[in-house]
């Protein structure tokens, strides 16, 4: 990464399931955060998720179990419980 570009924050997702930081859509860079992580984008439909490809969860708890999501991908199901 070039020295005068700064990298991206995390992003993060709270333990209701809503995106904590600022997430640009990847179908229409509309800010997604406060938005559920299983919705779509209010602007251009795009499924969130598409949006969280590539990206793994910081210490979130699971909304069904409280299992720490930690390094898994924010879009996958929790391993536990599968909510």
């Amino acid at each position: 990464m070039p020295p005068d570009v700064l990298p991206l924050p995390p992003i993060l997702v709270n333990e209701m399931g809503l995106i904590a930081g600022n997430l640009p859509c990847k179908g229409c860079s509309y800010n997604l955060r406060g938005l559920p992580i299983d919705s779509r984008c209010p602007t251009c439909a795009t499924k969130i998720a598409i949006s969280l490809e590539g990206e793994v969860a910081g210490d979130v708890p699971c909304r069904g179990c409280s299992y720490n999501l930690r390094g898994l991908p924010l879009d996958s199901k929790c391993p536990e419980c599968a909510t």
